[in-house]
């Protein structure tokens, strides 16, 4: 047969090491049987005319143009590059499968055949490979086309070619499939558009721009379908994490693309098989899902699921939308409907879904904490100091009551069999007719014991099981009717709770099972160990989470006036509260840090980041930090009780935090502070007025010349106050019903107030200059020109500055700063499709099974 040889270089021969390595690489890649693939026969020894010995790797001689070769006459038709797309998806799948990686994968490693077959080459070869000799070739020639390479067995190896390698090879990191995917990514888009997504006149100015560069979407062609914009969006995730997990879920994708036609355009045949034979399989699982859930008729026992378990993904509404940390998603007691709290561009929004449908349904005027009746039919949720229900049918919220505490109090509640709506808060535990009435305290809070109800849920029968914490740790309480003499059933654990007949506890981020007894009150038997139980989720007959890592990652960009956006280089994570010093020099924010974990009441801490040396100091506090006019220390919120208040720290954390203030009751997050030092803006709860205004969060303005705080307070809730560089004026966002909107008061009167927003807004910021004022509106950053001081002001309407996919704060905090020349520091998230919430049909069937097993 007609082969093609693979001459290896001299160096080969006199490093015995490096030659055996590639060996085993060759005998692996033998293994490869595909279509797809271009087989590899041998990896011989032999002489030459010349008597000399050299190596050769003996392959499949594949006939016709490589990809590079054909993208030099242009971009590929729409449809033409899908079904090329879907070759090599489907090639590196069985690499995938069979455990090797292509490192490697561009235009040149791609073979066109006569016959519209695609062949990939040199799978896995790279990671043998170690490199061209010292100035064989320029270095324009290498951000290109050769292979860079160091020792293939040194920690922080650079793999593949410049244009093509993924961020982290660019970094010398340790590659994985993941890189191929993002190389996937790469190859089509440069299909699509005809240039290349990354270039240079250097490999260093090709890898920065791997590493900074955005691509500019609006490039790709208008047939280019959404489905694939969405497919190149989580290709080309810088952070691994945040990427598309598996080629195999593109290779679907691209089956069946929906590539739009345009008018008189003939219909075009792309070399893919036969749409309606590879989507069949999902097609199928998606009809025995609906059917199972449409046999349920009512409520199931746990006792009574069925073998089987079903795994499914939920997308989310969209990349705006951000997740609270201490929010979990929430299915119905029978499995079937999906309710979920996010925030989003016009704050809290409340989404919810049946599984047997494709519809994602709003709830009007958002929510937090929601939870469905027993008979799933309706969702409880809570809205700013009140409680409000809808039938999943009407689809219109109602007032239930209202409820003495802040939203970021309130724990995770229940829906009693008998019609109660039972609420963990600060105060205790409250129980609130479903029908509508008052609330009552039915378990106060022991302050003196620092106990905290977190989370209630109902047994079989009707007793209620409490999750109580205590100096940092939990134990579950079972209560009796009459709420007196709770039982305690686990203690000094991370998390518990009781679904049906089984205890779960948590120690140490590890899940435990165990079977417990109604009637005696008390665990039996052993207990098992459920190692793939995450821990962002409510436990109930089914479950449902959104992943942590992967949904809350974000990067810090610049984003300029028009839009355009650069990283800053620093490392992704969970960030919060991004705020530049006066002289821009340095950013404060809230992230978590190295070792502790994320989550409610933990792991988000401040630090300041010098922004020239990506050197970071950790500080003692724990939310919006705000810096001091003279850029030396850093406002910050003190944290909950017996420290509740604002404190003050010297930026470089050289010393320790000083309080500013202190509160018995309630607490203080800081906002802005005056050019002169003079005040402190902050906003935290009213903690005075009427029920109806009660404990909703208002604005204050500290004088700390003389201590006094001035409060503003409208109906509703009010946060982010900022004032003016001359301190004129004070913007500031309201929500008093479903919108929130941006308001100016005369400052430091506050004797005039003016709603400058259009169609809602948050999250106010003025320019340097205080001529300018910004706040966001759903994907777009709105502007304002600001006038003058006159007894009849006038402000104009606002204009879109730009528009983009940039991550909100969970609890409404500011999530973005603006630099003294204009540019905008902003939060983007790196799972660019949007939040995706994971379900578990049929969990407690597993569980069931386990415990059998051991017991």
């Amino acid at each position: 047969r007609d082969v093609a040889l693979k001459l290896l270089p001299d160096a080969f021969a006199a490093d015995p090491e490096r030659l055996a390595r590639f060996e085993r690489e060759a005998r692996l890649l033998a293994s490869l049987n595909h279509p797809g693939i271009a087989h590899l026969y041998g990896f011989d020894a032999v002489t030459l005319e010349d008597g000399t010995r050299a190596h050769v790797l003996v392959m499949e001689l594949v006939e016709g143009e490589d990809l590079a070769t054909r993208l030099k006459r242009g971009k590929v038709p729409v449809d033409e590059a899908l079904g090329i797309a879907w070759q090599i998806a489907e090639a590196i799948e069985e690499a995938h499968e069979k455990g090797i990686v292509h490192r490697d994968l561009k235009p040149a490693n791609v073979k066109l055949t006569p016959d519209g077959k695609v062949k990939v080459l040199d799978f896995g070869l790279a990671k043998a490979w170690t490199g061209e000799a010292a100035g064989a070739t320029s270095s324009a020639e290498l951000s290109q086309s050769p292979t860079l390479a160091h020792s293939g067995t040194a920690a922080g190896l650079i793999l593949g070619t410049a244009a093509y390698m993924s961020p982290e090879q660019a970094r010398g990191k340790r590659a994985d499939k993941r890189a191929d995917i993002w190389a996937f990514g790469v190859v089509l888009w440069e299909m699509l558009t005809g240039e290349r997504l990354f270039a240079g006149e250097t490999v260093s100015d090709v890898l920065a721009g791997v590493l900074k560069t955005d691509p500019d979407w609006s490039t790709l062609p208008a047939r280019t379908p959404e489905a694939v914009r969405g497919l190149l969006r989580r290709c080309l995730e810088r952070a691994p994490l945040a990427r598309l997990r598996d080629i195999g879920e593109a290779r679907v994708l691209l089956s069946s693309p929906l590539v739009p036609m345009q008018a008189g355009e003939p219909l075009a045949l792309a070399r893919r098989p036969a749409v309606w034979l590879l989507a069949l399989p999902w097609v199928l699982l998606a009809l025995a899902i609906a059917a199972a859930l449409a046999m349920q008729r009512q409520p199931a026992p746990v006792r009574q699921q069925g073998p089987e378990t079903v795994r499914l993904t939920i997308p989310g509404p969209g990349p705006e939308y951000a997740v609270d940390i201490s929010e979990r998603p929430v299915l119905s007691p029978d499995g079937r409907t999906l309710a979920v709290a996010l925030r989003g561009p016009q704050g809290n929004a409340l989404y919810v879904r049946r599984l047997d449908s494709f519809e994602l349904v709003t709830i009007e005027g958002g929510g937090r904490r929601p939870f469905f009746s027993p008979d799933g039919r309706s969702l409880a949720f809570f809205r700013f100091g009140t409680v409000w229900k809808s039938d999943l049918a009407e689809r219109k919220p109602t007032l239930v009551g209202r409820l003495n505490e802040t939203v970021w109090n309130v724990g995770y509640p229940a829906w009693h069999p008998d019609g109660r709506l039972l609420i963990p808060g600060a105060a205790g535990l409250w129980s609130l007719p479903a029908s509508g009435g008052d609330a009552t305290l039915l378990v106060a809070s022991n302050n003196a014991a620092m106990d905290r109800i977190t989370a209630v849920g109902v047994l079989p029968d009707a007793r209620l099981a409490l999750t109580v914490v205590s100096k940092g740790s939990a134990r579950v309480e079972i209560l009796s009717g009459d709420a007196s003499a709770p039982r305690v059933v686990a203690r000094d654990v991370d998390q518990g709770t009781i679904v049906g007949d089984v205890l779960f506890t948590m120690q140490g981020g590890q899940w435990r099972a165990t079977r417990f007894d109604l009637g005696r009150l008390e665990p039996t038997g052993a207990s098992v160990s459920l190692p793939d139980m995450p821990d962002e989720c409510l436990l109930g007959p089914s479950l449902a989470w959104i992943p942590g890592k992967e949904s809350r990652l974000r990067e810090l960009v610049w984003v300029s006036r028009s839009g355009a956006a650069t990283s800053l280089g620093l490392e992704p994570g969970y960030l919060r509260w991004p705020t530049l010093s006066p002289d821009g020099r340095r950013l404060a924010l809230g992230s978590v840090k190295e070792g502790e974990r994320g989550g409610a009441g933990g792991g988000v801490r401040v630090g300041v980041v010098d922004l020239q040396t990506h050197r970071r100091t950790w500080l003692d506090g724990y939310s919006e930090p705000v810096w001091s006019a003279d850029g030396r220390r850093v406002v910050m919120s003190l944290g909950a009780q017996p420290l509740a208040g604002l404190g003050e720290q010297v930026a470089d954390g050289s010393r320790p935090m000083q309080s500013v203030f202190t509160l018995e009751t309630g607490d203080a997050w800081p906002t802005s502070t005056s050019r002169d030092g003079t005040w402190v803006v902050y906003y935290g709860p009213d903690g005075a007025g009427s029920q109806a205004t009660r404990d909703l969060s208002a604005i204050f303005v500290l004088d700390r010349r003389t201590g006094q705080r001035q409060r503003y307070v409208r109906p509703g809730e009010q946060r982010g106050g900022r004032l003016s560089p001359d301190a004129t004026w004070l913007a500031y966002q309201t929500t008093d019903g479903p919108r929130t909107d941006v308001h100016v008061a005369a400052f430091p009167a506050l004797d005039a107030d003016y709603t400058v927003s259009t169609d809602g807004g948050e999250e106010p910021a003025w320019s340097a200059d205080g001529k300018e004022l910004y706040y966001r509106r759903g994907r777009d950053m709105m502007r304002l020109a600001v006038p003058g001081r006159t007894e009849t002001v006038s402000w104009p309407p606002p204009q879109v500055l730009f528009s983009g996919s940039y991550a909100y704060d969970e609890y409404g905090d500011q999530s973005y700063d603006v630099t003294a020349d204009g540019r905008f520091l902003m939060m983007r998230p790196l799972a660019h499709g949007g939040i995706a919430v994971q379900v578990v049909l049929g969990w407690m069937a597993e569980v069931q099974a386990r415990l059998r097993s051991a017991n």
